[in-house]
């Protein structure tokens, strides 16, 4: 078995072994599919049930969809946004939320913060495939607004350039692409074992 499987296999067993994190999954899944649809229903080539397992995988890699989670610097909720990022989504979508705090707003506004991304990086780096476009969101959700910017001829050709993103940004966009692979097999009925 190769090590990108091994790994799957650690995050699989890991979420497997975790009640409270299964629990959460499969209480959390039917809210993440209905604020995926909401804002990415009309989307062209995109799969509502995979941009949930996408956004789930997030929400785990963020605060294993605990909705009490606050991070030192302030981050909160399920989706550890800052409360100046929560405001401004909810201003910018106009949302109509009010607490950070209550799990499916805050769940609206991170999954309507990386539509909100999305829509910006399709217009700046071209219809490239939603999950490559993701990636990018996903990085600038971690790392900084505007790094498509810094990397926009090579995004434009279809190239992640993972490699000069920092450590922590790296080991994020690993994290929610093991959790997604995860989400997916458990999703499936499998267990890690099962990966051949």
């Amino acid at each position: 078995m190769d090590k990108y499987k091994k790994q799957i296999l650690k995050y699989v067993e890991r979420m497997q072994a975790d009640k409270r994190l299964l629990r959460r999954i499969f209480y959390f899944a039917p809210i993440f599919y209905k604020i995926t649809e909401r804002f990415f229903g009309d989307e062209d080539g995109v799969m509502i049930s995979d941009l949930t397992l996408w956004f789930l995988a997030q929400a785990i890699a963020e605060s294993n969809l605990d909705h009490k989670a606050k991070s030192p610097a302030g981050a909160c909720g399920l989706m550890q946004l800052m409360p100046d990022t929560f405001k401004f989504i909810n201003r910018t979508l106009k949302l109509g939320l009010d607490d950070i705090w209550n799990a499916k707003q805050n769940a609206t506004a991170g999954i309507g913060y990386d539509y909100w991304l999305y829509k910006r990086l399709t217009k700046y780096i071209g219809h490239l495939p939603y999950e490559f476009i993701l990636q990018v969101v996903f990085a600038e959700y971690n790392w900084r607004l505007g790094l498509w910017s810094m990397f926009k001829d090579k995004l434009r050709e279809g190239i992640l350039p993972i490699n000069e993103f920092p450590d922590e940004t790296q080991k994020y966009l690993t994290r929610i692409k093991y959790y997604y692979f995860g989400l997916i097999l458990i999703n499936n009925g499998q267990s890690g074992r099962n990966i051949s």
